[in-house]
């Protein structure tokens, strides 16, 4: 299907991921089914084919800079089931959470409270790392679930793209 706002969208990402300069995070927003997981996917299996050197040697799995993907309910779950694979996700060099905002934002194990995306993103924050996020939240949303921290975190690192409108799936 044709349709100049999706284009646009995927111009943007493209320059996302070759101009220096630019937020070292990005934002893509939009109702279900129009194509952010697609072109998450599309740029992970770029990047993963170039095999670019990770400049921070990050990954004990791979000299590359590869995306790791994951959705966010399934990070959520590592936090709790695989501390140490929630720890690699944290500090990968590449990072892209799906679904941002389908998790529960607190987890609570032995009286204690946790609240683990808030953690990886200041942790990713504080050192610039390359983050990816596909949301069906507006901006306005983040603020209301995250708090004020995380929002304004995510306006100083995301380069937020809005996606169109329009559900491609049907």
């Amino acid at each position: 299907i044709h349709d100049e706002k999706q284009l646009q969208c995927l111009s943007m990402m493209a320059n996302w991921l070759v101009e220096p300069g630019k937020k070292y995070g990005l934002f893509l927003a939009g109702v279900a089914g129009n194509g952010k997981t697609t072109s998450v996917l599309a740029m992970r299996d770029l990047i993963n084919h170039c095999q670019v050197r990770d400049p921070i040697g990050s990954t004990l799995f791979s000299p590359y800079a590869g995306i790791w993907f994951m959705t966010a309910r399934e990070l959520m779950a590592q936090f709790s089931l695989n501390r140490k694979k929630y720890e690699a996700c944290k500090e990968t060099y590449i990072l892209a959470i799906d679904d941002f905002g389908t998790e529960e934002s607190i987890v609570y194990e032995y009286r204690n409270i946790y609240k683990p995306m808030e953690d990886l993103l200041s942790y990713r924050y504080s050192r610039m790392l390359p983050t990816i996020i596909t949301s069906n939240l507006p901006m306005a949303a983040i603020r209301e679930k995250y708090g004020d921290r995380v929002s304004e975190r995510f306006n100083e690192m995301m380069f937020v793209i809005h996606m169109p409108d329009r559900n491609f799936r049907v």
